[in-house]
């Protein structure tokens, strides 16, 4: 928790770079103790398959040994793990970044949580 040592329970992550800065090394670190990330990078790649990728680089690298390893990846979750449909994802972040561009209008939703 921000301005605490409390470790939150959950990090939400939705970032489509930068990883291993933002994921891979807090986990390592342990900075985070479960990580769920949110969205596709430009390439199209699951930010969480790039996360996967990361530390199966680090395995064969031998930065991390091959227990700290499942660990980590038991650690890092995406959307569908949690019975979330990554459509449903994808689709709320094109509505957000065309919105934040002025190529759409918020929707009810949006004006609702900027109103609380």
């Amino acid at each position: 928790m921000e301005g605490t040592t409390i470790t939150a329970g959950i990090q939400i992550k939705a970032i489509t770079c930068n990883e291993r800065e933002q994921i891979i090394d807090p986990l390592i670190n342990g900075k985070y103790s479960n990580v769920l990330t949110l969205l596709r990078r430009d390439d199209g790649r699951h930010s969480y398959d790039e996360c996967i990728r990361l530390l199966s680089s680090a395995r064969q690298n031998h930065e991390i040994k091959i227990d700290t390893y499942y660990h980590l990846k038991s650690l890092i979750w995406n959307p569908e793990m949690m019975g979330i449909d990554q459509y449903y994802i994808d689709g709320f972040y094109e509505h957000i970044s065309n919105w934040y561009r002025g190529r759409v209008g918020p929707n009810d939703d949006i004006v609702g949580d900027l109103k609380t």
